[in-house]
């Protein structure tokens, strides 16, 4: 004979029916006839400048200024495009 009885420690299933009795009950409660509010949503409003048509090219030799020039420039092509780089600069005679 077995002088030690086997005592059982946990929730057993009576416990754990509880349980998710309690845990349905509160899920569905919670799961009325709630409506949500509906907004409109906001228009997206990207703004992109016109580029700028002024600047300054500098060109250099040797680490020295041989030539500045700072005025209306004009870019024919960026180079973004994967083509050759075109800048345009229309110089106004001096008097």
């Amino acid at each position: 004979m077995n002088k030690y009885k086997r005592e059982k420690h946990g929730i057993g299933i009576e416990g754990a029916l509880l349980i998710g009795g309690a845990v349905s009950i509160c899920v569905l409660a919670s799961c009325g006839d709630k409506k949500k509010e509906y907004t409109d949503p906001k228009p997206i409003i990207v703004e992109i400048p016109e580029p700028c048509t002024e600047g300054r090219i500098l060109v250099t030799k040797n680490g020295r200024c041989i030539f500045e020039y700072k005025g209306e420039i004009e870019m024919i092509n960026d180079g973004r495009n994967g083509e050759e780089i075109d800048v345009q600069v229309h110089m106004k005679e001096e008097n």
